[in-house]
This record gives C-alpha cells, structure tokens and sequence, in this order.
C-alpha cells in the first residue's frame, strides 16, 4: 500500500528499517509470554486465576515502558540519525509500549472459551486498522501521519484491554504470582528470541552484505502469508489448554483441524508459486518483482509450520527444550545464511531459514515420540501430508524454471 501511495523505494526501505528495530525490541517477549500465559494459566487454582490476567497486564505494560527506555537508547547510537528516524522516533515507542498489554486481549478470549467474540474482535480491528492506513495515506504522504493514525489505533486497542480487564480479573496485585510467572516464562521468551531472532539476524545480514535497495527486496519477499500464521497460532493456542489436560484428546484434535488446513492452504499456495511475481508487480511495482522469488522460498515453511508438534511440549511444560532446540536452529540458519548467500545471494538466505526450521521441527517430532511416545501420526495426516508437500516443491521448481526460462 505504501509502494502504490507513491513513496519512494528509499523511503519505504528507511519504514522498513525501522520497523525491523521497533520488532526486535518486542516481538519475542511479548509472544513468549503469550505462550507461556496459555499453558501456565490452566495449572493455577480458581482463587489465582481471577487475578491472573491483571497482573499479566502489570507484567506487560512494564515491559512495554522499558521498550520506550532501549528504543531512546538506540536512536542515539550511529546509524540511527536518519531523517526518517528522527521524524517517527516518537511514534513508535508510544505505538509499542500500548502495543505490549493488548496481547491479554486473545489471552482472555482463548482462555475464557470466547471464539466467537475473539473472531469478531479480530474482524473489526484489522477492518479498523485497513482503514487507518487507506485514509492516511490517501490524504498524506508522510510516515509521520501513518504512525500517528497506527498510534490511536493501538491506544483503541488499549483501552480496550483495561475494559475487558473489568470483566475477566480481579484487580488485585501480586508479588509471588508476577515472580512465579515471571521465572516460568523465562524460557519461552529466550525459545521466541532465538526460534524468530533469526528473521532480524537475517536483516542485519542483508543490511551487512547488500545495498539499502536490496533490503527492502529481501523484507518485501522474506515473509510467510499472515494469514497461515494467524490461523496456525490460534488453532495452536486454543489446543494448548487441552493438551495440558490430555495430550490424547489434543492430538486427535490437531489432526483433524491440521487436515483441513492442508486442504485449505495447500492449493492456494500452489496457486501462488505461479502468479506471485505478477502479484508483486501489481500491488508494489516492477522494483519489487525480485522479492516474488523470495516470497516463494518462504511459501515452502508452510510444510513445516503445519506440524504442530509444538502444542504437546507448550502443554507439557518443556520449555527449556523448546529454548535449546531454538538455539540450535538459529545456529544452523545462520551458518547456511552466510554460506549460501554466496552463491545464491538473497535467495540463499531464505533457503537457509526453510532448512533449520524443518530441522527444528523433526527434533521435536524425535523428542515428543521418544519422551511422552506421540507418533507424528497421531496428530497429523501422514497420507495427505507427503502428497501436498511434494506438490509443493515440485510446483516450487516448476515456477522457478518457468519464470526465468
């Protein structure tokens, strides 16, 4: 939306950049301890349930201030005096720090059984945040007046959090329970940081090797559909209680509900392999064409994300698995990155995210079977699974060839 408002590919690549700071200073606390909230919260007893979600919200917002705290520090250091930086610098903190507690919104959803509600929560905020972007951007062309519009609505999005803070929990302040939770949560924020810091190690390196136009490119395309992301973790995070209370039941679920994802998104993706660098060239412009390759590269993780092995060891409470496990793919991805960009350039470095994450999904798969004896069949279609995923890579080539034959 922003290439079609007519901003340069500098401009967008400084937004870019700058987003790429403002995630790494909270993505993977704020989903560790969204992770960790889903499968701590069914252990607690009904008295330290009804303050659970508040003192999750202190958690959070403190959390969140300290972001405006590291974020100041880093627009002083070299590098960072950009023009682009210093017009948004006030916009982004303000937007992360609201950004933080709004996760209790889902968190209370899912754990309260409102599915319905939460669908249409979802619904009508992403329809409002659409029309916050359309609007501004139809009516300016400064990233200052897109931030500022982001802003109110994040700021909607927290007062909304307090509001359902009134109906779902007690206000009532808890050292030991902020300090029990805080320690359990620990390594599921170091699994996030390490699971997904790799996508920012990735950026530095493209930033490193490659020219600023290059790194927009590669950001443009090194993205997996939001919309496979948002299913698979909501289906993941609904199945996370079940699983702590029988890891059977869950796996039966995760089959059945994996199968008619498979159903759903294999097809489309297969689709998508042919016609993205159309795709890109309409919604962006020719400039970006280029990252259609890479978008495909990612499209191939869908084989591994769909395997949600991860549910049993959220719901068994192995989080420091899920820690080592992350350290050993961002290690594996890193070392690929930096041999594969060589030959392959940008390409190599989506190559090499595709290849440590399917390898982090078959140790858990090992772990899973071998700790608590959870065969992949149980909770996944091996059947239609190798028929999709085989499709998949084969159409994956096939497009490749087509495109640049």
């Amino acid at each position: 939306m922003l290439v079609k408002a007519g901003l340069s590919r500098e401009t967008v690549s400084s937004y870019e950049l700058f987003i790429f700071w403002g995630n790494i200073l909270s993505f993977f606390w704020v989903m560790g301890i969204k992770n960790a909230a889903i499968s701590y919260f069914p252990t607690l007893n009904s008295e330290q349930q009804k303050t659970f979600f508040f003192n999750l919200f202190l958690i959070l917002q403190s959390l969140g201030v300290l972001v405006i705290i590291l974020l100041g520090m880093f627009s002083r250091l070299k590098g960072f005096q950009t023009e682009t930086f210093n017009k948004l610098g006030f916009y982004l903190p303000v937007y992360l720090a609201l950004y933080a507690p709004t996760v209790l919104i889902e968190i209370m959803f899912i754990l309260n059984k409102k599915a319905k509600r939460m669908l249409q929560y979802g619904v009508f905020i992403h329809l409002l945040q659409f029309a916050a972007i359309f609007f501004t951007i139809s009516l300016s062309f400064e990233l200052k007046d897109l931030f500022m519009a982001l802003t109110l609505w994040m700021l909607f999005k927290w007062i909304y959090t307090v509001f359902l803070l009134h109906s779902y929990s007690q206000w009532k302040f808890s050292t030991n329970q902020i300090m029990t939770f805080g320690l359990f949560c620990i390594p599921l924020i170091l699994h996030m940081l390490l699971g997904n810091g790799m996508e920012y190690i990735d950026g530095l390196i493209v930033s490193r090797y490659f020219d600023t136009g290059q790194f927009a490119i590669y950001r443009f395309g090194a993205r997996e559909l939001p919309v496979f992301l948002v299913m698979i973790g909501a289906l993941s995070s609904v199945l996370i209680p079940i699983g702590v209370q029988d890891a059977q039941v869950a796996a039966e679920k995760i089959k059945i509900e994996s199968r008619k994802l498979m159903h759903l998104f294999f097809p489309a993706i297969l689709i998508l392999l042919f016609i993205s660098p159309e795709l890109y060239r309409f919604f962006y412009s020719t400039d970006y064409r280029s990252s259609a390759f890479i978008f495909n590269i990612y499209l191939l993780i869908f084989a591994s994300r769909i395997i949600m092995v991860e549910v049993f060891l959220y719901a068994k409470h192995q989080n420091k698995m899920l820690m080592w496990v992350s350290g050993i793919e961002l290690l594996i991805n890193l070392g690929l990155s930096l041999l594969l960009m060589n030959w392959f350039g940008l390409a190599g470095i989506a190559w090499a995210t595709v290849v440590a994450f399917a390898i982090s999904k078959l140790v858990f798969i090992l772990y899973i079977y071998k700790k608590y004896e959870i065969a992949i069949h149980k909770y996944l279609d091996i059947r239609i699974y190798l028929f999709y995923s085989i499709a998949l890579y084969l159409s994956h080539f096939m497009s490749l060839y087509l495109w640049n034959a």
